[in-house]
């Protein structure tokens, strides 16, 4: 029976690497399986390796105790993060009103400057370089 490289590597016959390093060294042979992938024979495999040794894959560890007093915990997380949340907002708030208002301080300092700075297009000679030199 031939199985794909993954398939050998997750049975426990040897990593992907080794399985690969094994067929460009010509101990495994490779056949291409129908949707692409290479293929070995499980003989080989066996043969070469042994017979697999992968450990079924366990399931993380649940406790069988209370749940509430968990659940009880992240309630009552949930309900500092929303605090905190609702803190930061006003803070949030609060900056955006001062950024505002110094927007607009600054905003009147530039047109009360522009207000003061005389309008010298009233003034220029018009003319030349030389016109204005010797008049």
């Amino acid at each position: 029976m031939r199985i794909t490289v993954n398939a050998a590597a997750k049975a426990g016959y040897a990593s992907r690497p080794t399985i690969y390093r094994h067929i460009e060294q010509g101990k495994l042979s490779v056949h291409m399986n129908d949707k692409g992938a290479k293929a070995v024979d499980s003989a080989d495999l066996t043969a070469l390796y042994g017979e697999p040794t992968a450990q079924a894959i366990k399931p993380p560890p649940t406790s069988t105790g209370n749940h509430g007093a968990r659940i009880a915990e992240l309630e009552a997380e949930l309900t500092r993060t929303r605090l905190k949340t609702d803190e930061l907002e006003q803070k949030l708030e609060t900056v955006r009103e001062k950024a505002e208002s110094e927007r607009d301080r600054l905003l009147r300092i530039v047109e009360n400057s522009q207000l003061a700075i005389p309008d010298m297009r009233q003034n220029t000679v018009s003319g030349g370089f030389w016109k204005r030199l010797f008049g």
